[in-house]
């Protein structure tokens, strides 16, 4: 007799429960939360700008910052060490309607884009009460954002992009026609902040109160100089009296915690609830106004920065970056003086990771099934240290060991990894990926640390990087923000150059005019793909410069400005060229080898093999295969991607080096050369919607591949290790990123020797130049079993992309993708 289905799942080798009472409840109340909108900031921020009307617009925005700082409802739930938040919900985020309206006016009525309407986004776990895309918008809330939407409506970065692009540049058809067929991404103005690598060291070594010292200082020399005053004084002292201000709201920000926490000890008869509510009295009153001097104070200040970057700019990837390095002091110091245990800090870390996964970013409904609802907030570790030694400390292991016991979609982890990191380190780190949460996500240190030497970044800088977002290396708390512009659809692209520009789904000339590939030559072929690609890229490209150079007269950084290296120093915020290093921007691709697949199948089906011709495969795409299923067949059988096979691998490799050297021959709003970022997020499966049949074998409105460096789903025949030599042939010096996507089987890697596979294959492809990988450990019957009962998998989290997520709060069509993925049953 047939055992159930449910008895031969597999489950993950580790399972650990919240070390504590106190972290059981705050995480149980965490899943139970609706993910809501929450306008209270909206209200704040647009109060002072009205009132402020006509001032300089740095001036404004800190005086907006200081202001919303001040003035935000401080909420302090039960059982929380750590307090503080954007929200007054629990699980609540914040619409910025200074950045864009059009997409709330739509969603508050219900309509959608024709680019939209093949998007499916989650309705479960926090969001399945969801109201507005898959926020809860309460009825109080709803007036606020109307009220907040007419303010800026003809104010906001984006109708003053629209509107500057549409009378004074060409190409505003031509962009719009692209990305209503989503040959490229709708516009993420609504969501273009972040894409940075935070350090806190500076303010958490000074204080806020040091900080304005310093601006103080800086100020009084400038006014003290004999000269006439120049234009670059007033500037200066513009951004740095604004600078003041923002650091003035985020000292009120703390001292009306310490006032609310009073006020509840007050009336606790609780002792130990009444001396923990104290004791976050006197933390909020020192930090982050003073230095920290313990490691609850380091965490609780590093803490209020971090809501202060999320508070004032609308983004995803504000990455804390090394948090195991600038923290360890802290942890160091209490743990030699013995004022905290092991045990001790893992709940602290536990309710910092709780906080984390709390936060919610407010973004239009085409975005939240481009990025399910990630934020991309990126812990590093690992790494070396500023003299070059091992980057792993006890601290490190900690923030792994919270990641097990508390698993959360946040923050996210990433290993550094090089040959110095310690074998318990490592092993820790393997410990955490049999959890299955896709955490850590594994980064070669060499060739991002080469990477950045060819940028200009120097000395001990480029030691100290840290992966931004999803999987973007940058230096730490010096560069640029990672402003990227979203992404290009490669199979889209494709199709366009196999129909001389023509899309069959809408019927329209969106492509440019390249000439019939049915007379054409293979190179030909390829050569048509990178001229449609040049195309797109540069109508893309140019709308995005546009709206950053408006970005610097609506919404210019002020905080992150203060905690970003040189900005102070030279007196001039991100958007004048404050930091010490312009990395290069960069815009992000998907599909890529879905065209490999493609090409490949064209070179060895109709050029060598003669089995039909051009006219007879575009004849067989166009009924998506029905009826030819022999072609399709012989199409399937050439050679795949993942395979270490150089015949279809060389051509890969080509097509992202072109795609490199496209990208570089256009300059960036700041002047520097734009960088390719190929990766996927949840866009290949919106992207594969639009698409038709590809001479792959692919059959219409699948989705595209994903990641950058991935194999397509089930054509990865020869094992990971064949994988990971495909991708490492990508060459990681010339990229922004690459993503690679694996799933194991539980079993895969059981016990201590699975461990040590595991890490022998991480070790192989990095040390081949691999750039990314990371893991999904889950038994694909576990999957099928939570689509079907999702009432039993509240806690499920996969990883996605270079994002993990709760499974009952994807969408359908990504689930299946992840079902879809090659599971292997080793990890040789």
């Amino acid at each position: 007799m047939a055992m159930p289905a449910e008895k031969l799942m597999i489950n993950r080798e580790i399972k650990q429960e919240p070390s504590t009472e106190r972290t059981r409840r705050l995480k149980e109340r965490h899943l139970q939360a609706t993910v809501q909108l929450d306008c209270e900031r909206t209200l704040l921020y647009t109060q002072s700008m009205q009132e402020t009307d006509g001032k300089p617009l740095i001036a404004r925005r800190g005086k907006a910052l200081q202001y919303v700082l001040s003035n935000l409802t401080p909420v302090i739930r039960d059982d929380e060490l750590i307090v503080g938040g954007m929200s007054k919900y629990e699980r609540g985020g914040s619409p910025f309607p200074e950045y864009a309206t059009e997409w709330m006016e739509l969603e508050l009525g219900k309509i959608r884009k024709e680019g939209e309407k093949i998007i499916e986004i989650g309705k479960g776990g926090g969001m399945e009460k969801s109201t507005f895309g898959m926020y809860v918008l309460e009825e109080e809330e709803r007036g606020i954002l109307k009220d907040a939407i007419a303010y800026w409506k003809d104010k906001s970065l984006e109708y003053l992009t629209n509107e500057y692009y549409q009378k004074n540049r060409k190409y505003w058809k031509e962009y719009q026609l692209l990305v209503e067929n989503l040959a490229m991404t709708l516009p993420p103005i609504a969501l273009l902040e972040g894409h940075v690598v935070l350090d806190y060291s500076k303010i958490l070594q000074k204080g806020v109160k040091g900080i304005i010292s310093e601006i103080e200082e800086r100020i009084k020399a400038v006014n003290n100089e004999e000269r006439i005053t120049a234009k670059a004084d007033y500037r200066k002292i513009t951004f740095w009296q604004s600078a003041i201000d923002g650091c003035l709201g985020l000292i009120k920000f703390a001292e009306n915690y310490a006032l609310a926490a009073r006020k509840l000890s007050q009336k606790e008869n609780n002792p130990q609830k009444k001396r923990e509510l104290e004791k976050i009295a006197k933390i909020c009153e020192r930090v982050p106004a003073n230095p920290p001097r313990t490691f609850q104070e380091a965490l609780q200040s590093f803490w209020f920065l971090t809501i202060a970057t999320w508070i004032e700019g609308n983004g995803i990837g504000f990455s804390p970056g090394r948090v195991d390095q600038y923290l360890y002091p802290y942890f160091k110091k209490d743990k030699e003086e013995g004022r905290i245990t092991d045990e001790e800090a893992i709940e602290l870390l536990e309710c910092l990771r709780l906080k984390f996964a709390n936060i919610c970013v407010v973004y239009p409904y085409a975005w939240q099934g481009f990025l399910s609802g990630g934020v991309y907030a990126n812990f590093s570790l690992g790494g070396l240290t500023d003299e070059g030694n091992d980057g792993s400390n006890e601290l490190s292991n900690l923030i792994l060991d919270s990641t097990i016991s508390m698993q959360t979609i946040q923050p996210t982890l990433s290993v550094l990894y090089n040959d110095l990191l310690s074998e318990d380190f490592l092993f820790k780190a393997v410990e955490c990926v049999k959890t299955g949460i896709g955490m850590p996500a594994w980064f070669g240190d060499k060739v991002s640390i080469a990477n950045l030497l060819r940028y200009g970044v120097a000395g001990e800088d480029v030691r100290n990087w840290g992966v931004v977002g999803c999987v973007e290396g940058m230096p730490a708390g010096n560069c640029y923000p990672y402003l990227s512009p979203g992404f290009i659809n490669c199979g889209k692209i494709f199709e366009y150059a196999l129909n001389n520009g023509f899309d069959p789904r809408s019927g329209k000339q969106i492509g440019i005019a390249t000439g019939e590939t049915e007379s054409m030559t293979f190179e030909e072929i390829k050569g048509v793909f990178q001229e449609q690609q040049s195309y797109v890229v540069k109508v893309f490209l140019d709308y995005w410069n546009t709206a950053m150079i408006i970005h610097q007269d609506t919404v210019p950084h002020v905080f992150l400005s203060i905690i970003t290296d040189d900005c102070l120093e030279k007196g001039k915020f991100l958007d004048e060229g404050g930091a010490r290093y312009q990395v290069g921007v960069g815009f992000a691709s998907c599909g890529m080898i879905d065209v490999a697949n493609s090409l490949t199948a064209i070179k060895r089906c109709v050029f060598e093999q003669k089995a039909f011709t051009m006219k007879e495969l575009k004849a067989a795409i166009k009924t998506d295969y029905v009826g030819c299923e022999a072609i399709q067949k012989r199409l399937l059988e050439a050679p795949k991607f993942g395979n270490d096979d150089d015949y279809v691998d060389s051509i890969a490799v080509e097509l992202y080096a072109k795609l490199a050297s496209e990208a570089a021959s256009h300059l960036s709003y700041m002047g520097d050369p734009y960088r390719a970022c190929p990766m996927s997020v949840t866009t290949h499966p919106p992207f594969g919607a639009v698409c038709g049949a590809l001479p792959s074998g692919r059959k219409a409105g699948l989705p595209l591949c994903d990641a950058s460096a991935s194999a397509y789903p089930g054509s990865d025949i020869n094992g990971p290790t064949a994988l990971i030599n495909s991708a490492s042939k990508i060459d990681g010096m010339i990229l922004a990123s690459s993503q690679l996507n694996l799933k194991f089987h539980p079993s895969a890697i059981k016990g201590v020797q699975g461990s040590r596979n595991l890490l022998f294959l991480i070790k192989n492809f990095i040390d081949r130049g691999g750039w990314h990988i990371q893991f999904n450990v889950v038994d694909a019957k576990i999957l099928k079993d939570a689509q079907e009962h999702p009432e039993n998998y509240r806690n499920l989290i996969v990883r996605v992309a270079g994002f993990s997520a709760y499974w009952v709060e994807l969408s359908g069509i990504v689930q299946d993708e992840i079902i879809r993925r090659t599971e292997f049953s080793n990890a040789g």
